[in-house]
């Protein structure tokens, strides 16, 4: 009989649409480590700030006793970035911690201009395959909301079709088929009870405390200009956000992405 896997509980996303907030949130639960919008193909993005063993030595540093050896280069490297998390997961679980992982699905998926051409699968799941079972879930958020979001950081402003993002949205979709997937927009519209559903789809216990206590997770990637706001509530629309409704209107495929993702247009 075939040994069972350790689980490894992952969030999911394309970026632009709630991610740092759901980190936090994970983050503030007890006995939690969230490693922050990672995977093998982003760990050199941005200077290294995705990469893990970056993030540990400026978060956990207590987590790096099991991968000391380990150069920050060789991460991009699946099988690499596989053992060093069964590592971090190790030291992790050795000192009473449970390891979540808030994937980086842009670089895998829609990719440009970080990986070009676009690869279309999860590199995460490649570096984890024979070593974690992932348990995963989807979040997301009306697509004109998300696009306009992502095309606010100025790497991608220039270079984010309306068409690439559709197409990487929808092969992400198909890549986690099955996966329950969870909206920003009900997120911060009803906090308690769709937080305490992402913790069930994680199998990760709920703690309402988690509600207040996150604004203080600083260990954590991403937009944090609203990071000081105490309360749970709707970012303001982009300002780009109606434009960017008209011009996904025009794109094949979009109005497929928003049946898939439960979104009027």
């Amino acid at each position: 009989m075939a040994e069972e896997l350790p689980v490894l509980p992952v969030i999911r996303s394309l970026g632009g649409c709630g991610g740092t907030l759901v980190s936090r949130l994970f983050g503030a639960l007890p006995g939690t480590v969230v490693l922050s919008e990672t995977n093998p193909r982003s760990a050199h993005l941005f200077g290294g700030h995705l990469n893990p063993l970056k993030q540990l030595r400026q978060w956990r540093p207590g987590l790096l006793d099991f991968v000391a050896g380990f150069d920050d280069a060789e991460i991009g490297y699946p099988p690499r970035f596989g053992e060093m998390l069964q590592g971090v997961e190790a030291a992790a679980r050795a000192a009473g911690l449970r390891l979540i992982v808030r994937d980086f699905n842009y670089a895998d998926f829609i990719g440009v201009p970080f990986i070009w051409p676009h690869a279309g699968d999860a590199s995460l799941d490649a570096a984890i395959a024979g070593r974690f079972s992932a348990r995963s879930l989807v979040l997301a958020r009306h697509p004109a909301d998300q696009l306009a979001s992502l095309r606010s950081h100025r790497a991608l402003e220039n270079v984010l079709t309306a068409a690439r993002f559709v197409a990487g949205s929808l092969a992400f979709l198909e890549f986690f088929s099955g996966v329950p997937v969870f909206h920003y927009e009900n997120l911060v519209e009803a906090p308690a009870g769709n937080f305490e559903a992402m913790c069930e789809a994680l199998k990760i216990p709920f703690s309402a405390a988690a509600l207040a206590d996150f604004v203080r997770v600083e260990a954590v990637t991403g937009n944090l200009a609203r990071a000081a706001e105490a309360r749970i509530a709707a970012a303001s629309p982009p300002a780009a956000a109606a434009a960017v409704r008209r011009e996904l209107a025009e794109v094949p495929g979009y109005e497929t992405l928003l049946g898939r993702l439960g979104y009027a247009a």
